[in-house]
C-alpha cells in the first residue's frame, strides 16, 4: 500500500466538521461518562474526507501527461493517437506521449530524429543521411574540394578517404564515419541515397558502437 502523503487533509477536515457541531454537543462529549466518543466519530468522517479529496487531487492531475498515473497513459496516448512504445520503459512512454504533437510539427527532419532517439532511450542520438557519404565523380557544380573536407580525416565529400588517419579508422562504421563509400543497392545496404544512420554521440571521448540501427525514412511511422 502506497504511503498516505502529509498533507494534513484529515486534521483540516476533523477541525472544520468539529467547529460545525453546536457548542453544547461539544461540551457533553467531553462531560459524558465516556469522553471522546463523538469526537472520534467526527475523525473517522474526516478520515473519509480527507480520503475523497486526494482522490479528486489525483483525478485532475489525471489530466496532465507530467503529473497522470502510469494507468492513465495510454488513454492521454489514444486521445493524441499515438503508437505507445513498450510498457517496460514507462519514461519513455510518457515523453513520448508527451511530445507526439511536437514530433509530427516537424516529422521528417532530423533534429525531431535525434530528439526520439534521445527521449526514447536516454542516449544523445545523431542522425545522418548516408546520401551525404556516397563515393560518386565531381562534376562542375562542387565546390572546392576542401571546402567542405571533413574535420578529422580531410575527406572531401564524395572523395577518396586518407587511411593513414588512425582516429578517422576508428570511427569507421558508426554514424560518425568520415569516409565515403559506394552505393548499396540491396534493400538492407547501408549506403545508399534512401538510407538514414543513427547512433549516438561520443562519450569521454570515446565513441560508442551500440546503437549501430540502420533505417529507410521511407518506413517511418510517425
Amino acid at each position: 500500500m502506497a504511503p498516505v502523503a502529509d498533507d494534513r487533509f484529515a486534521a483540516y477536515y476533523a477541525e472544520r466538521l468539529w467547529d460545525w457541531l453546536p457548542e453544547v454537543y461539544r461540551d457533553e462529549d467531553g462531560l459524558a461518562a465516556n469522553p471522546g466518543v463523538l469526537r472520534s466519530f467526527i475523525e473517522l468522517f474526516a478520515g473519509q474526507a480527507a480520503v475523497l479529496r486526494r482522490s479528486q487531487d489525483r483525478l485532475w492531475d489525471d489530466q496532465f501527461i507530467d503529473l497522470c498515473d502510469e494507468w492513465a497513459v495510454a488513454y492521454i496516448g489514444d486521445l493524441v493517437g499515438t503508437r505507445l512504445v513498450s510498457a517496460l520503459n514507462a519514461r519513455a512512454r510518457r515523453v513520448d506521449v508527451a511530445k507526439t504533437i511536437y514530433y509530427r510539427r516537424r516529422k521528417g527532419t532530423l533534429r525531431v530524429l535525434e530528439e526520439l532517439i534521445g527521449d526514447i532511450t536516454g542516449w544523445d542520438g545523431v542522425v545522418v543521411e548516408m546520401f551525404r557519404r556516397l563515393a560518386r565523380a565531381r562534376h562542375g557544380l562542387d565546390p572546392a574540394p576542401q571546402r567542405f573536407a571533413a574535420p578529422l580525416t580531410g575527406t572531401p565529400p564524395g572523395g577518396i578517404a586518407d587511411l593513414r588517419n588512425v582516429r578517422g579508422a576508428s570511427l569507421a562504421g558508426t554514424a560518425f564515419d568520415e569516409y565515403a563509400s559506394t552505393a548499396d543497392v540491396r534493400r538492407n545496404g547501408r549506403h545508399a541515397i534512401p538510407k538514414l544512420a543513427s547512433g549516438d554521440r561520443c562519450a569521454n571521448g570515446k565513441c560508442r558502437r551500440r546503437c549501430a540501427a540502420w533505417c529507410s525514412p521511407t518506413s517511418s511511422s510517425r
